[in-house]
C-alpha cells in the first residue's frame, strides 16, 4: 500500500497541498478527478517520486519514500505522465528501456517479454518504426507499452486517454482491469467523469489541493461532491446490465 500522510506542498510560496492524506492499495484502480489546477498531476509527480513533498509522510508498504534506491523504487513504481519527449528510437527499443531497472544489457527473456506486450497493445508491426514516426495515438500506445513493460506494482496514469479514440480508450481500461486482477494497485488522473465512474473501483474527488471526496463511484453519488466541485449533475443510466453515467449542466 502506498500511504500519505499529512502531505504539504508548495510550488513556490503558492501552498497547493497542506495535511493531505490518502491511501492507494493493491488490486484496485483508483481514479484522481477534479477541475483544472486542483493538484491531480502534482499528487501523480509525488507518487512517483517526482516531487518531494515539504512535510509529512509518503510510504510504501510501510518504507519511506527516501529509503528506496532510485533503482529499487523504479521497480515498484511507474508512470505514464501526460506527455514526454521520445526519443528516435524504434517501438522495441522504448519498450526495452522499461526494463532498465532489471538489467542495463536486455536479456532474451526481456525481449520475449516486451515482444508480449507488443501484441498485447496492438502494436506488433511496428515494432521497427521510428516512434518519433508514430501518429499521437499509437505514441500514446507506444508509451503504455513502456509502463508495462517496467511490471511493476503500482501503476500510475496521468491522462492516459489522450489521444487515443474511443475503441483503443475501452481497450486500455480492459487492460488496466487485467492488472487490477493481477493485484496491481492501479492510480490514474481523469478529466472523463464517465470513464472514471464507470471503470473506477474508487475515486478521489479533488479541488484546490483539498479532498472534497473519497470512495466508490456509488459512495461519491450519494453525496453532492460532484455537484459541488464540477457544476453538474450525474444521472446513472442502467445499460444492458451496466451503469453508464451522463452528466449534465447544473
Amino acid at each position: 500500500m502506498i500511504e500519505l500522510k499529512n502531505i504539504s506542498f508548495s510550488y513556490g510560496k503558492t501552498p497547493l497541498f497542506r495535511d493531505f492524506s490518502a491511501t492507494f492499495s493493491p488490486g484496485e484502480i483508483c481514479g484522481i478527478i477534479g477541475p483544472n489546477g486542483c493538484g491531480k498531476t502534482t499528487l501523480i509527480r509525488l507518487l512517483s517520486a517526482l516531487e518531494i513533498p515539504s512535510a509529512g509522510g509518503l510510504t510504501l508498504d510501510g518504507t519511506p519514500y527516501r529509503a528506496f534506491p532510485q533503482k529499487d523504487l523504479a521497480k515498484q513504481v511507474s508512470l505514464l505522465p501526460q506527455s514526454r519527449n521520445l526519443p528516435a528510437v524504434t517501438v522495441e527499443e522504448l519498450l526495452l528501456r522499461g526494463r532498465y531497472p532489471y538489467s542495463r544489457c536486455p536479456s532474451d527473456e526481456d525481449r520475449f517479454f516486451v515482444s508480449q506486450i507488443l501484441n498485447q497493445i496492438g502494436l506488433s508491426d511496428f515494432a521497427d518504426r521510428d516512434v518519433l514516426t508514430l501518429s499521437g495515438g499509437e505514441r500514446q500506445q507506444a508509451c503504455l507499452g513502456l509502463l508495462l513493460a517496467q511490471d511493476t506494482p503500482y501503476v500510475l496514469l496521468d491522462e492516459p486517454t489522450t489521444y487515443l479514440d474511443i475503441s483503443h480508450r475501452f481497450a486500455l481500461f480492459d487492460m488496466l482491469k487485467k492488472l487490477k486482477e493481477q493485484g496491481k494497485s492501479v492510480i490514474c488522473v481523469l478529466h472523463d467523469l464517465s470513464m472514471a465512474f464507470r471503470f473506477c473501483d474508487r475515486l478521489l474527488v479533488l479541488e484546490s489541493g483539498s479532498l472534497k471526496g473519497c470512495g466508490t463511484p456509488r459512495e461519491i453519488l450519494k453525496t453532492d461532491v460532484i455537484e459541488t466541485v464540477f457544476g453538474v449533475r450525474c444521472l446513472p443510466i442502467p445499460v444492458e446490465g451496466q451503469t453508464e453515467y451522463l452528466f449534465l449542466p447544473r
